[in-house]
């Protein structure tokens, strides 16, 4: 079911559609009482009739409405001689009479009082008027958008509405007790005070629980569909005492979409050991009925996950966010001095409210068309913020240097010299967060950029060898340099990434710096299609045919490798969708090694979200309320 858009209400101009939803091109739904009904599309007049017969108290703007049961109509008729006024309608008292048809006394005698001012305006203008002007008083403008009537909610509509109130605490994290804040009750009650709010018990231990199964049951249908599956896992402690785990699916759908979901949100504590939860990744992938379809897990280097995947047996994958994180964590410690005392100076300006207004009142007075930059802090264990903190503050770098001296020096500034170092430190740092923004795009494929883009990386920072004048940032560059090589030099021979890469339309051969390892992977994928055809030949029971399966997959990997590749900036998903009937055996195996990722950032997020929701606010909440609404604020596509 749609709501009229802006566009639709000018084309359909009866104001008949401000009480129908449409459903599809013949059908629409009453507002009011959620009856469908068939409509041409020319003509309203099965509309019109419903309204009139089943809901006669509603007023038509830009119609003359007929005396009615329960329906009011006001004439002014004004004269050179005489004015009268008649009101038709049922014989009872006149606060009565419009209480009948709005929600409170207020808005009738709002509503009374315009009639009577119509009365006087049009009683004075009768002795200069030369005219009969007959005039009609519709109250269409409030019957149909303050004060239409509420009827009591059918039971479909009070779930729906339940259903929408779930919706937007889990979207947006809400606490279950906004449904006793005042405010909120108040607002509940002038949209419509038939809606009946659920107390927070309802919410907790009905509601919620049957919107989440619901939601399962949707993403299950989904992953049904799916061919090849990903996982990834992350884990995140929010106190001392627990910890939780994402884990969430990837796949290329039917339609060559890339697609995931948030499977589970598992808790668990330090006593827990890897044994336990192999156990439970074990349970989550019989549960959601993916044991025969997964690829792979990718994983950070956390060691009782690391090791839970290991004793599952499943291919298991590190995931590249943490490895560089590794990397670039480990060349920040050789850098602690400079570091430090950059956070010593950022901290001031962040305490400091006069420090602020100072720095902020130089930006103005120096570049008066520039906004003011705020100097940024580093968190723990996040080199993009450490990052981002020295780049900030070395564009600001002359404002912070006048306030810290106009402030008389509350802390000591950075020399000349680690001013340049600073710099060049950003320099080395700028190579690293560019690849992490690329490979963090959770919709893209990112497991075949890995072997191009650490290729890419070392050869970024070997240039920067020739830009670099300080010991402090050659050290920093050759520490990085060789702990990259350690880490990635090997990947064009890894059987994932390499067949990732060669069935990327955007790279294939050339995403390779040695044609071993091109030669290599070719066998690889070969022996992949005719494995795929051997499963389909022995079901059939032929098995005569392996021969000639052999021959035509090399046929077809050799007319894909020939064919031009597509722009680096182009859509491989989009190409192999186009292509699948052209290599239908290819496409198979293309389909399984691109939908693996490469990170376990998307996981991540969730706990960025899962942050917010276990609050001091929100202290109480159970932990299977946390998983829950974590997993429908995860999956909201499915959510309906």
């Amino acid at each position: 079911m749609a709501a009229l858009t802006e566009d639709e209400l000018q084309r359909k101009r009866s104001q008949l559609w401000m009480h129908f939803s449409i459903i599809n091109s013949d059908k629409a739904m009453c507002d009011i009482c959620e009856g469908v009904l068939s409509y041409k599309r020319h003509t309203t007049s099965n509309l019109k009739k419903h309204l009139t017969t089943k809901h006669p108290s509603v007023v038509i703007e830009g119609t003359t409405c007929k005396r009615q049961k329960g329906t009011t109509q006001a004439t002014v008729t004004n004269t050179n001689t005489s004015s009268s006024t008649e009101i038709a309608g049922p014989t009872r008292n006149s606060s009565e009479m419009f209480a009948g048809l709005f929600s409170n006394h207020a808005v009738a005698d709002n509503v009374i009082n315009r009639y009577a001012s119509a009365k006087v305006k049009g009683t004075s203008e009768s002795s200069t008027s030369q005219k009969v002007v007959p005039t009609t008083i519709s109250l269409a403008p409030l019957t149909s958008s303050i004060a239409r009537p509420f009827k009591k909610l059918s039971v479909v509509h009070q779930k729906r509405l339940n259903t929408l109130l779930i919706k937007m605490i889990s979207k947006d994290l809400q606490t279950f007790s906004i449904v006793n804040d005042r405010g909120f009750r108040e607002l509940m009650s002038a949209l419509n005070p038939s809606y009946q709010l659920p107390s927070r018990t309802m919410l907790t231990k009905q509601l919620l629980p049957q919107i989440y199964e619901s939601a399962v049951e949707e993403v299950k249908i989904h992953l049904s569909k799916a061919e090849f599956v990903t996982l990834t896992m992350d884990g995140w402690t929010p106190n001392a005492t627990e910890g939780y785990i994402a884990v969430t699916a990837h796949y290329i759908s039917e339609t060559w979409e890339m697609c995931s979901f948030l499977l589970e949100c598992i808790r668990y504590d330090d006593e827990q050991t890897s044994e336990s939860l192999a156990m439970e990744l074990m349970r989550i992938v019989t549960d959601w009925g993916i044991t025969n379809k997964l690829c792979a897990i990718v994983t950070d280097s956390t060691a009782n996950i690391f090791a839970a995947v290991r004793l599952t047996g499943w291919m298991h994958l590190p995931c590249f966010a943490h490895s560089i994180n590794l990397i670039v964590q480990s060349g920040i410690n050789t850098i602690k001095a400079i570091h430090d005392k950059v956070k010593t100076i950022v901290d001031h300006f962040h305490r400091s409210t006069i420090a602020t207004n100072t720095l902020r009142a130089i930006q103005i007075e120096v570049q008066q068309d520039a906004i003011p930059l705020k100097l940024k802090n580093d968190v723990a264990m996040n080199w993009i913020s450490t990052y981002y903190m020295f780049q900030r503050i070395c564009d600001v770098q002359g404002s912070v240097e006048a306030a810290l001296g106009w402030l008389h020096n509350p802390v000591e500034i950075l020399t000349a010299e680690e001013w340049v170092i600073l710099r060049e430190l950003c320099k080395i740092f700028q190579q690293f967060e560019q690849i992490m923004v690329i490979m963090s795009q959770e919709k893209y494929m990112t497991l075949s950029k890995v072997i191009v883009m650490t290729r890419g990386l070392m050869n970024g920072l070997s240039r920067l060898r020739s830009t670099l004048t300080r010991e402090v940032s050659l050290n920093l560059l050759e520490e990085m340099i060789t702990l990259l090589a350690e880490r990635f030099q090997q990947i064009q021979y890894h059987p994932v990434f390499s067949r990732a890469t060669f069935l990327d339309p955007r790279f294939k051969k050339y995403g390779f710096i040695d044609h071993k390892a091109v030669d290599k992977v070719k066998e690889c994928v070969t022996s992949d299609m005719s494995k795929f055809v051997d499963e389909v030949l022995v079901c059939e029971g032929i098995d005569k045919q392996h021969g000639s399966v052999i021959t035509t997959s090399i046929a077809e990997l050799q007319q894909y490798s020939e064919e031009t590749n597509i722009d680096r900036k182009g859509n491989p998903l989009a190409w192999w969708k186009s292509r699948a009937l052209v290599y239908p055996r290819l496409a198979r195996v293309a389909k399984k090694n691109l939908g693996v990722v490469a990170t376990a950032v998307p996981s991540e997020r969730v706990f960025s979200k899962a942050e917010q929701l276990i609050s001091e606010r929100r202290n109480r909440i159970k932990p299977s309320n946390v998983q829950q609404l974590i997993f429908l604020n995860a999956n909201q596509s499915v959510f309906q």
